[in-house]
């Protein structure tokens, strides 16, 4: 929890964020490891739609690559002592295991798209047994590890079943308890391993540390997370990111109103 404090992390945490592999060889946040594959996957995505017609089997050669890898049909050993470790750590991580997990969002969505139909019975079976699937791997710890053949079965099934459900016409109206969380969800998830850190190193400094563990506590500092996520997640996410595109915006728009006066400049000197 707190080696995020540790000079050498500190001094390892510019490039972490700007994607760079560090000489730890992990990213100075501890939750940061999966915001890599996210933007990878969307590296990854966006060089799909790019293909065109292609990108089904671009997204296929891919699949084939990191499941070759995963079940040691291919190795990168192979190739280890021809490319430099800088590039070396952006390949391994780009062939993760857990982007098939990526991929089968996408063939959910390419399914919820499709002209297959589900009656609403089926639909409502699918979803209680993919819901309860997911709860029973995750509190049992049946196949519990992070990767398609751990946690993603159960993700999987859980997604499927809802998709299922939800393009049959099952109507449902989540607790907006969830739907705050959900918003505030990115917030939460950057902040709340710092955020505990923090907070009960700070707590332990002054003398209560047989006080911060139990229910109570644990309580507490959710209390806490969820707090500071959602001033976070109002502030950064929403008031920042909003100035910040509305400066792009105005250069943007500066840039292409020169770049119109320049051309009518040209064609009335014509």
């Amino acid at each position: 929890m707190e080696c995020w404090l540790d000079p050498i992390a500190i001094q390892e945490f510019i490039p972490s964020i700007f994607f760079i592999p560090t000489a730890s060889g992990a990213p100075s946040l501890g939750v940061g490891w999966t915001l890599n594959l996210e933007i990878l996957f969307y590296i990854i995505f966006s060089l799909g739609i790019l293909l065109g017609a292609l990108r089904w089997p671009f997204i296929i050669a891919v699949c084939f690559s990191i499941s070759a890898l995963k079940f040691d049909i291919l190795s990168l050993n192979v190739i280890s002592d021809y490319i430099p470790s800088f590039i070396r750590a952006y390949l391994s991580q780009s062939l993760h295991p857990s982007f098939l997990e990526f991929f089968a969002g996408m063939l959910i969505g390419k399914l919820y798209l499709s002209n297959i139909k589900v009656n609403r019975t089926t639909s409502i079976a699918l979803c209680s047994l993919g819901c309860s699937f997911a709860f029973w791997q995750y509190f049992s710890g049946l196949w519990g590890s992070v990767g398609i053949l751990g946690w993603g079965v159960g993700a999987i099934a859980l997604i499927l079943g809802l998709a299922a459900a939800d393009k049959a016409g099952c109507v449902w109206s989540p607790p907006k308890f969830l739907l705050w969380l959900g918003k505030i969800s990115f917030s939460l998830y950057l902040m709340h391993v710092t955020l505990f850190a923090v907070v009960t190193k700070y707590l332990n400094e002054q003398g209560f540390l047989p006080y911060t563990k139990g229910i109570g506590y644990m309580a507490f500092i959710i209390t806490i997370v969820l707090l500071l996520s959602w001033f976070f997640h109002v502030i950064i996410e929403i008031e920042l990111s909003r100035k910040c595109s509305n400066v792009l915006f105005s250069v943007m728009k500066k840039y292409q109103n020169t770049r119109r006066k320049a051309v009518i400049t040209k064609i009335e000197q014509a």
